[in-house]
């Protein structure tokens, strides 16, 4: 089975409004990460967005938020609810336009779970063929290489244990979505590990500062990363 990666289909400027005189990134990263509405300290009522610019055709229905980074229109909850059960909890947030009027109900997504496939060949080494670490004690993801056959057939969309930023979702899911006609949406080729013969060629860049979470190389993002044939001399 194929997967890809979900991302933002636009960049909207949305502004963290209510409730005052807190941090709502640490929150929502700890909310998005497992972490109960109520272990985390989540508003009630509800935190509220406000878009900073102008939206032409309105708010989507997976408006970039950053902070939560995944939130979804009513109508893509019920969706998700359907086609991928279990695979998503939701915590209600508000979402205003520029003028700050209320643009419908959405959710922030709270995942349940991590999927454990990153294949061997995602992490980074040194010189001496060690494990390179994150300052939380991690292996550091050179970037993501998935293995399918370590993905539950449960799992049609979650994040990935060990490289969190990401949103994978399997390519049956995406097609629904695609023909269910919601916005906001992009799907971006990731690299796929499934054959033995299929390895990344990429040499490691050391020139990344310790602890920081790499962006999908242009390799990663155009599918199956394949080892180079050489010709052998007759």
């Amino acid at each position: 089975m194929k997967y890809w990666a979900l991302e933002h289909g636009e960049r909207a400027n949305f502004s963290f409004i209510e409730p005052k005189g807190i941090l709502i990134g640490p929150i929502a990263w700890r909310l998005r990460t497992q972490c109960s509405p109520e272990e985390v300290g989540w508003p009630d009522p509800p935190p509220v967005y406000r878009a900073s610019c102008p939206l032409k055709r309105g708010v989507t229905d997976y408006p970039s938020l950053v902070r939560p980074s995944e939130v979804v229109s009513d109508r893509l909850r019920l969706f998700l609810e359907v086609e991928a059960p279990g695979c998503c909890e939701f915590v209600r947030v508000l979402v205003q336009d520029e003028s700050g009027r209320d643009t419908g109900v959405y959710w922030a997504i709270k995942w349940p779970r991590t999927i454990d496939c990153l294949a061997e060949e995602s992490f980074d080494k040194d010189e001496n063929g060690e494990y390179v670490l994150y300052d939380h004690g991690d292996r550091r993801v050179q970037y993501p290489i998935i293995d399918v056959h370590r993905i539950p057939a449960r799992d049609q969309i979650g994040i990935i244990r060990g490289y969190e930023p990401m949103v994978l979702i399997s390519n049956d899911l995406r097609l629904k979505l695609k023909k269910a006609g919601f916005t906001g949406l992009r799907f971006d080729r990731i690299a796929v590990y499934d054959d033995p013969d299929r390895i990344p060629f990429n040499p490691p860049d050391r020139s990344r500062p310790k602890g920081e979470i790499p962006l999908i190389p242009k390799v990663a993002r155009h599918g199956r990363v394949t080892k180079k044939k050489t010709k052998k001399k007759s």
